[in-house]
């Protein structure tokens, strides 16, 4: 008769075990699912947006701005009009880079950042640039300063967005 307790015993340990485990398991498959498409959001979204950058050759017009600014010691407006939304992605899932491998999460955020930033430096050259009572907020030493920091971090944010989008395809591969 004790033999038949101890049966019981096993069996409803191993039933509630297995129920805890296949819980637990169900919940792992579906946050790395979430993580996966994620991560894959994300690739896409920033590849996006490193190809128009290098179709419009932003990084040739600043450095083509730069350079006839030092040539000329002028100030010249370069501008870029962006209307578009293209970092939706991101901003409607920055709650949920946690979810993502290893630091990820730092990195895309770094990379997002400096998106914003340079996003900002263009509205501001083509606020200036519609506005010719505005051309003095861009004398020759802002000019110079301005074009030679939007070159930098947009050479830093190419080059770390790659990074990212390389990481993606190790961490989450088809």
């Amino acid at each position: 008769m004790s033999s038949g307790w101890i049966d019981t015993l096993i069996g409803g340990g191993l039933a509630i075990t297995g129920g805890f485990v296949s819980s637990w398991w169900q919940t792992k498959l579906t946050a790395d699912r979430e993580a996966r498409q994620l991560a894959k959001a994300i690739k896409g979204e920033l590849t996006g947006i490193l190809e128009i950058a290098k179709v419009r050759q932003y990084e040739k017009g600043i450095e083509a701005a730069l350079n006839h600014v030092r040539a000329t010691s002028q100030p010249f407006i370069f501008s870029v009009t962006v209307r578009g939304d293209y970092t939706a992605v991101y901003r409607e899932n920055a709650g949920r880079l946690g979810l993502l491998k290893g630091e990820l999460p730092a990195t895309i955020s770094v990379v997002y950042t400096k998106i914003f930033s340079i996003l900002e430096d263009f509205h501001l050259l083509t606020e200036i640039q519609g506005k010719p009572d505005r051309h003095h907020e861009m004398d020759l030493g802002r000019c110079l300063e301005m074009y030679e920091e939007l070159l930098e971090l947009l050479r830093q944010t190419l080059a770390q967005g790659q990074a990212v989008i390389d990481e993606i395809g190790v961490l989450y591969p088809k």
